[in-house]
């Protein structure tokens, strides 16, 4: 359980156990359980890991900055002690108070990270100081290197979160130079990152690995230069790959973060998907694709909703039901996207049906946000509902009227019924809650 359920629940039971409704032992198994005793150091130790931790990078930019200063009037072997007695220092110490004394993990993990980037830095330190020449990109790749050996050595996220970064650039500088190894990264990526998502079960780190990821499927499609519909149809796929992923951590390691993850991003391109494919001339001047690749995309975009569904039936009845019956949506919803561009594909002269079909599944996703909100008692997918059905009612009635009366007169009736839901909702969310409070 993450730390604000824990807190909700501490409350929560206060209430609770000054209205009787549970006995004392009880309320002490929980406690003992969820720990809240440790609450308060929880909160403390992450505030603390990040004040060190930017103090880390402070002190790594003085010191940069200093030797900057001073680097030309430096002899190349004092350098040379100065570089690597620097990085020692830092990873020693780090070490030292973390791992081994445990005095000061929290201050010796920041250490560990300055250690880590010094070592960045003494990379192309070193290369100045002994005039070696390479891409600029290679300093990067070097760099992950030594970051990811340090967040698999020591279980470090703050080294990983780093070494993605300078691979994410890395993969950068590739597509400059060596496209066909830079699409390597597609697969490299997930293979190198993924099992340190699993050991630290750290949703956060999950959902940066999943944005990079992203981000280099869209640039080997951009590098491959596939017409608009074959670009899409791999997009879905890529992020129907996320979403499946977000299941399996989910499943496997009962966070329920995972899943919540990769589902924003199903659920920000499908709310766009629809959206702008609802409009008229968008849909007619939609070019053509490959018709043998679509195609393809289209019968493997079916596939992944099967295996959501079988990861939704081994949930079934836990507390991660919602997260699988959302996360199945996303997943038919997106194979659902596909078969929309095949079949536009299919028949270009004809794309009456496909605007249809778009505005057809804006209207329904919009109306499942509104469901999932309002029967789970969930503001934000109730708010994101709301508007999103507005947003499609008003574009498409914009689109289609040109008199600016009867335009002003839906701006008003869109707002008043957007005031009034929201107040209708509110109250009812309210009533509900009112009810569960009462023994």
């Amino acid at each position: 359980m993450s730390v604000p359920h824990k807190r909700w629940l501490a409350q929560e039971m206060k209430q609770w156990q000054s209205e009787g409704w549970f006995p004392p032992d009880l309320a002490e198994k929980i406690q003992a359980r969820y720990q809240f005793d440790q609450l308060k150091d929880e909160g403390t130790n992450r505030l603390l890991l990040s004040v060190y931790t930017m103090g880390a990078l402070i002190v790594g930019m003085g010191v940069v900055t200093f030797v900057a200063a001073n680097w030309e009037a430096i002899p190349a072997a004092l350098k040379l002690v100065l570089l690597f007695a620097a990085m020692l220092t830092a990873h020693g110490l780090g070490f030292y108070l973390w791992k081994i004394s445990e005095t000061g993990p929290r201050l010796g993990h920041a250490l560990v990270l300055l250690g880590t980037l010094i070592f960045a830095a003494n990379i192309g330190l070193i290369a100045q100081i002994f005039h070696i020449r390479g891409n600029w990109y290679n300093g990067f790749g070097a760099s992950a290197v030594g970051a990811l050996a340090a967040a698999y050595a020591l279980r470090s996220i703050p080294n990983a979160v780093f070494a993605l970064v300078c691979t994410f650039v890395y993969g950068l500088g590739l597509y400059e130079d060596h496209e066909q190894l830079a699409h390597g990264m597609l697969f490299g990526l997930p293979l190198v990152f993924i099992p340190l998502v699993v050991w630290e079960k750290s949703v956060a780190f999950f959902t940066l690995t999943a944005l990079a990821w992203m981000s280099y499927v869209i640039l080997a499609i951009t590098h491959i230069n596939p017409s608009f519909s074959d670009g899409m149809s791999m997009f879905l796929m890529a992020l129907q790959v996320v979403v499946v992923m977000g299941l399996v951590l989910g499943h496997l390691q009962k966070k329920e973060g995972y899943s919540y993850s990769s589902l924003v991003f199903a659920l920000i391109v499908l709310l766009g998907f629809f959206y702008f494919f609802g409009f008229r001339e968008i849909a007619e001047d939609m070019e053509n694709g490959r018709k043998a690749a679509t195609y393809g995309m289209g019968l493997l975009a079916f596939i992944l909703p099967v295996l959501g569904w079988f990861f939704y039936q081994k949930g079934k009845g836990t507390a991660h039901e919602k997260v699988f019956q959302i996360a199945l949506i996303a997943l038919l919803a997106l194979g659902f996207s596909v078969a929309l561009l095949n079949f536009r594909v299919a028949f270009p002269a004809n794309y009456v049906l496909f605007l249809l079909l778009n505005n057809a599944a804006s209207v329904v996703l919009g109306g499942i946000l509104l469901y999932i909100g309002y029967t789970g008692l969930r503001r934000g997918a109730f708010w994101t509902g709301l508007l999103y059905l507005f947003i499609i009612i008003g574009s498409r009635f914009f689109e289609y009227t040109e008199d600016l009366t009867t335009k002003a007169l839906v701006f008003v009736i869109l707002g008043v019924a957007l005031i009034f839901a929201t107040f209708r909702f509110e109250k009812y969310l309210k009533t509900k809650q009112n009810q569960e409070i009462r023994p």
